[in-house]
């Protein structure tokens, strides 16, 4: 039997706006809780956890390169809106994201909120913060 999909998001306030804007029919069983953790990598742990991954997809390799190379947001949302993450599998994902850390991930929440028009979409969203969530977790203990 597989895991419930979960119905809470975890947003922090810019990401609650995005929320609040979408249909009232879309929002309607969704739990929003604060994302309170704001444990961010510091520039230097990014940097070494890039040294330490090796993908086996190049597409993660991609994705990694053209974030370290964006110099804002919007260059993160840019390169995060051309990569497919379905074609991974969950071991590629974990990997993935504790590479790119939780500002890439919330530059991820962004994107996806924006663009959400289905339950379907907003279990991906949550998802992801949770996976977020878990990362500030991590960097709140080191």
């Amino acid at each position: 039997m597989g895991a419930m999909p979960t119905t809470a998001l975890q947003l922090r306030p810019e990401e609650w706006k995005i929320f609040e804007e979408l249909s009232n029919e879309l929002k309607d069983g969704w739990k929003v809780t604060e994302e309170t953790l704001s444990a961010f990598e510091r520039a230097e742990e990014l940097e070494m956890r890039y040294r330490m991954a090796s993908f086996d997809h190049p597409a993660c390799q991609a994705l990694v390169e053209g974030v370290k190379k964006a110099k804002n947001a919007a260059e993160i949302e840019e390169v995060v809106s051309q990569f497919d993450i379905a074609a991974l599998s969950q071991v590629q994902m974990a990997e993935l994201f504790f590479t790119l850390g939780t500002r890439v991930l919330s530059a991820m929440v962004r994107y996806a909120l924006q663009r959400a028009e289905s339950d379907e979409d907003l279990e991906g969203v949550a998802a992801l913060t949770e996976v977020r969530h878990m990362l500030f977790q991590v960097n709140s203990s080191s």
